[in-house]
């Protein structure tokens, strides 16, 4: 591990969506905007908690023991299991940094929008969903480069958007490269990597003034098609010349049966909560993971598969646990 010449914070987006106060919360402001048959958008796939944020934690002390403090967003809630006596940690509700006109907010794309406002953040900060993970040991040169962020994408091929008038992400992800296209005259049709990424407080906040006008009109309660993915921020400190950029290589069926010939090495891997979602991501071993809810196969059984996975991978409690 390189020495570490700046604070690096860590800020994740967390909601406990088995509490029955927040199911109801939900369930009312879903009925009041008559989006309940939209499983998209208010459906237990994007809420139900599964201890992920537990195991991201052990995760990030046992692979980044260097992040300086950790910063938890989320809506009145607290883990249960968390220790919130530890100093390393602060649990940041929804009204210190979000509009009051916006709460309550049910739309992840517009909460992300806001995490370069958390009070003492360090300037330089990294940022996951609590579904992200530290898979190996990790340096802060993996995260940023003169001081700079390295940002990853995947590149996207325009033809596989067809359907993006129905498809609630895919409309978001063309959202952000037309207000792109706009301002700079040109865009790369790059997606970002969906796992946890490198940012600066101060470009963070010049990137949400310069498009405050775009990002205000765009913010819905619970998503929707006119989310603007943050794509946006991540494209825009590559443009500004604030970041320097790193394409993640799709990883293809036909290589991964050839790992135990040939490693297969990669920064990160976005995978879904299947069987063969997480077999990929144990077989290819990343530095960084993602473990996505996916509407395929059994929800309950993609669940229980999931949490024996990261107990099996991330056994040994934090000191972030009670």
């Amino acid at each position: 591990m390189r020495e570490k010449t700046f604070p690096i914070d860590m800020v994740y987006s967390w909601c406990d969506g088995n509490d029955p106060v927040f199911k109801n919360k939900v369930q009312q402001y879903a009925k009041k905007e008559n989006l309940t048959n939209s499983p998209a958008s208010t459906g237990d796939i994007r809420f139900f908690d599964n201890d992920e944020l537990k195991y991201s934690l052990r995760s990030l002390e046992m692979n980044a023991p260097w992040i300086n403090h950790i910063y938890i967003v989320t809506d009145n809630q607290i883990p249960e299991w968390m220790n919130c006596s530890n100093p390393k940690i602060t649990i940041i509700d929804h009204t210190e940094i979000i509009p009051r006109n916006l709460l309550p907010v049910f739309n992840s794309t517009v909460i992300e929008q806001y995490i370069g406002l958390i009070p003492g953040l360090s300037e330089h900060f990294l940022y996951g969903n609590d579904d992200t993970f530290f898979g190996k040991p990790t340096s802060p040169d993996f995260f940023f480069k003169n001081g700079k962020p390295i940002i990853r994408f995947y590149r996207v091929n325009p033809k596989h958007l067809k359907n993006a008038s129905t498809d609630i992400w895919k409309k978001s992800l063309l959202n952000a490269w037309n207000v792109l296209y706009d301002h700079y005259g040109h865009c790369d049709f790059l997606e970002t990597h969906h796992n946890i990424d490198a940012y600066t407080v101060s470009e963070f906040k010049n990137i949400f003034s310069r498009f405050e006008k775009q990002i205000k009109l765009s913010q819905t309660r619970f998503r929707s098609n006119k989310d603007i993915q943050r794509t946006l921020f991540n494209q825009s400190f590559v443009y500004d010349g604030m970041g320097s950029i790193r394409i993640i290589k799709k990883i293809h069926s036909w290589r991964i049966r050839l790992i135990p010939l040939k490693s297969v090495q990669t920064d990160s891997i976005f995978g879904a909560d299947t069987p063969s979602g997480l077999s990929k991501i144990e077989k290819i071993n990343p530095t960084l993971f993602c473990i996505n809810s996916t509407s395929s196969g059994s929800f309950a059984e993609n669940k229980r598969a999931t949490h024996e996975f990261m107990e099996r991978h991330f056994p040994n409690p934090s000191s972030f646990e009670k």
